[in-house]
Order: C-alpha cells, then sequence, then structure tokens
C-alpha cells in the first residue's frame, strides 16, 4: 500500500490528498529517509510524521503493524498502527548565549530596601 494512502486509512489525515501533499513537501519520512507519496509501505517500518499543512501541526512516530483493507474506524487503528513516543526536545533557554552580558556588568544584586520588585 502506498504511504499516503496508508496514512490517510489510520486517519492520520483528513483526506488522502493532504496526506499526498505532506508526503511531497517532506514531512514524512519512512525509516528515517524522506520518500515519495508512491513509497510503499511494509509491516515493520517505522514512518515519523513532522510538519505543519493547512494550519494542522502534525508529529508523529508510528510503527506500521498491518496493512488495513480500506479506511478503518478509529477504534481499529491500533491493529494497524502503534503510536510510538516522541523523544524529549532538547532544552532551550529563552535567551540566545551572547544575550549573557553578565562579564561587563556583573550579577545585578538589590538591597532589599532597593529592591523595585519587593
Amino acid at each position: 500500500m502506498r504511504v499516503d494512502q496508508w496514512l490517510w486509512t489510520i486517519r492520520i489525515f483528513k483526506s488522502r490528498t493532504l496526506a499526498g501533499e505532506a508526503v511531497r513537501r517532506g514531512h514524512v519520512s519512512i525509516q528515517g529517509r524522506p520518500c515519495k507519496p508512491s513509497a510503499e509501505v511494509q509491516p515493520g517500518q517505522t514512518i515519523h510524521v513532522e510538519g505543519r499543512l493547512k494550519g494542522v501541526r502534525r508529529r508523529c512516530i508510528l510503527q506500521v503493524l498491518a496493512i488495513p483493507p480500506s479506511r478503518v474506524s478509529a477504534a481499529k487503528v491500533r491493529d494497524y498502527a502503534l503510536l510510538q513516543p516522541l523523544p524529549e526536545p532538547e532544552p532551550t533557554s529563552r535567551e540566545p548565549d551572547w544575550w549573557d552580558n553578565s562579564q561587563w556588568w556583573g550579577q545585578t544584586e538589590f538591597d532589599a530596601q532597593d529592591d523595585p520588585l519587593a
């Protein structure tokens, strides 16, 4: 079964057209490699879906368990795909590294009576 059709049958995308568009834009990869909408899906493969399309953000890792004969109900998706946990993103600070200017100004310390936030 084609990857765009498989993503539609297990209800990751609302339509096969949206699934195909996501694959063409590079939001879908099989076994870590970018693919075309016509790429064949086999049981045991891992499919990564990550990207924004039509205002909806999708981010998941799926393990292919089986190939459904047609679009399946939401209750039966677990028979055909296993949703794997996403890796934890690396923590990022809100300020860039170059923003720390304490080497020039030193650490700011206030006395209790001078603290503007107290």
